[in-house]
């Protein structure tokens, strides 16, 4: 059986070399995930995480750390990624991104349920040229 830690090791090396649609097998037929704006279910997630990979064609995300206990797991991760496609309407600028977030997330019968998740969002727009840091 395989650890949650390696499930979700195994899940971003699937992401990176094959894109966001390989999440898939490792979502809940009742996947919930917790946005800061609404919730999303399977469909409409990978939707975004493919609208954030024609942005940002070379994006990876890596796992830095993780804390698990029973079936919830909290992970800090981070992305890179060059900017080479329209993001939120901004046009491509070229510009190399890194953000970090952190996830927790709850599995249900070795597959993931629900997850919420925060990022820095307000980097990446500063990166981009749209937002200023104060």
């Amino acid at each position: 059986m395989t650890s949650h830690k390696e499930t979700i090791l195994e899940l971003w090396i699937a992401v990176n070399r094959d894109g966001p649609e390989a999440m898939r097998r490792y979502l809940s037929p009742d996947y919930l995930r917790h946005g800061s704006d609404r919730d999303y279910g399977a469909d409409d997630w990978l939707e975004v995480l493919a609208d954030r990979q024609n942005a940002f064609s070379d994006n990876t995300t890596s796992v830095d750390d993780f804390v698990i206990e029973g079936d919830r797991v909290a992970y800090r991760w981070h992305a890179e990624g060059t900017h080479t496609g329209t993001y939120l309407r901004i046009p491509p600028t070229g510009k190399r991104v890194r953000a970090g977030g952190l996830t927790l997330l709850r599995f249900e019968q070795g597959l993931i349920r629900e997850e919420w998740a925060s990022w820095n969002k307000t980097t990446v727009l500063h990166v981009l040229g749209v937002m200023p840091i104060i």
